[in-house]
């Protein structure tokens, strides 16, 4: 039984660990191409948003400050039906480069960029949320990169979290560990997934799209398969604010997981090492590994609580039966304190010592019922604010 503990663990230090070992030496050496922006192609920026009356004018007013010259740049901010006096709000500032498309039914994301597809003349589009504000040399980094090959078909930008008065979930660490990520795999040869908070890509490659699928990831792998590779540019920054309970994430990454389990067997041969080698590499180390997290972690409880067991009935024969039982408290105390403050976060209340191991909880919880979702094919297009 302890095979399984030994697999499990070691998948997991290969994700966390050897993975990004691997891609920072790598990279060693290795820089990204940059190109000064001297010509402005048209870009559209496309913006949904559902009742995010609290941020859009914010999100508008930083659109309006990008450094872009206003005749090569606009905005469509795409209502999913929203009902909080968001569309009130866009209309106030609509006439110049700003204009608003009201989606009804409320049918989600993808289904409004489909909306407007057929409608965009530009040379690139940029996806973006609507809290997530932009810094002001956000377009021009991304350009920079794009227009640093031919071969690039979309570029990400960075997600920076703001941190609230209070502690906060655990997402601000995972970001940054995510932007790390990304930024030494563009150096090594390609990103496998945008930030859907900010990310470029090409006319042509902007195309209609499942309502099921999630957008950067779906989009980034179709450019993949298209022959073109994805860049990852750290100062074309957006900011947001960041969640401060691990519960607040966990529908989001249900909806999220589950969706992009999705688009990934839409195209299954981004998995062939023989076709692509590199990205199939990328895509099994970065994603897949992390999607079947709660795999690992049942097998690690399993194994190390049946060794446990057995080391109680024997006396604790050795010390590797020492080491085993310790490691199988441990993972067992994280697991019922995660649990303990998931659930009192969904009272109202919390424990803010608790508040890492709700974290791991709530990724070992969130990849087991997005999983579930997916062999149930169930993939929920809809977004909420989680604020």
């Amino acid at each position: 039984m302890i095979w399984l503990f030994w697999i499990s663990f070691g998948i997991l230090v290969y994700h966390l660990i050897g993975y990004p070992m691997i891609l920072a030496l790598l990279s060693i050496g290795k820089r990204e191409k940059r190109v000064e922006v001297t010509q402005y192609p048209r870009i559209t920026v496309l913006c949904p948003a559902y009742n995010e009356a609290d941020v859009i004018e914010r999100k508008i007013k930083s659109f309006h400050e990008l450094d872009y010259p206003k005749d090569r740049i606009d905005m469509i901010v795409i209502s999913d039906d929203s009902t909080d006096g968001t569309n009130e709000i866009v209309e106030r500032y609509t006439g110049t480069n700003v204009s608003l498309v009201v989606q009804k039914p409320r049918q989600g994301k993808v289904a409004g960029h489909n909306l407007v597809e057929p409608t965009l003349k530009c040379d690139f589009v940029v996806s973006t949320d609507a809290n997530s504000i932009f810094h002001p040399q956000a377009m021009k980094e991304l350009l920079s990169s794009m227009l640093a090959s031919d071969r690039i078909g979309v570029v990400g930008g960075k997600l920076t979290l703001e941190k609230n008065n209070q502690a906060d979930s655990g997402e601000g660490v995972y970001w940054e560990y995510e932007s790390f990520l990304k930024k030494i795999s563009s150096k090594v040869y390609t990103i496998n997934c945008a930030n859907g908070s900010i990310f470029m890509i090409r006319r042509n490659l902007f195309k209609q799209l499942p309502v099921s699928a999630i957008d950067d990831f779906e989009r980034t792998l179709m450019a993949l398969k298209a022959g073109y590779i994805g860049k990852f540019n750290d100062r074309a920054r957006v900011t947001e604010k960041t969640t401060t309970k691990p519960r607040e994430e966990f529908s989001r990454k249900v909806r999220i997981i589950s969706r992009e389990w999705k688009s990934l067997f839409r195209h299954p041969s981004l998995l062939n090492p023989f076709k692509f080698p590199a990205v199939s590499w990328i895509l099994i180390s970065h994603k897949v590994i992390r999607w079947l997290f709660f795999l690992y972690v049942i097998g690690m409880t399993i194994s190390l609580n049946v060794v446990f067991v057995s080391s109680l009935m024997n006396g604790f024969s050795s010390l590797w039966q020492w080491f085993y039982s310790l490691f199988a408290v441990g993972l067992d105390i994280i697991l019922l304190t995660g649990s303990f403050e998931f659930h009192l976060e969904n009272r109202g209340n919390g424990v803010k010592i608790f508040k890492p191991a709700a974290y791991f909880f709530t990724m070992f919880y969130a990849s087991l019922m997005a999983f579930v979702s997916y062999l149930r094919g169930k993939a929920n297009p809809m977004w909420k604010t989680v604020r």
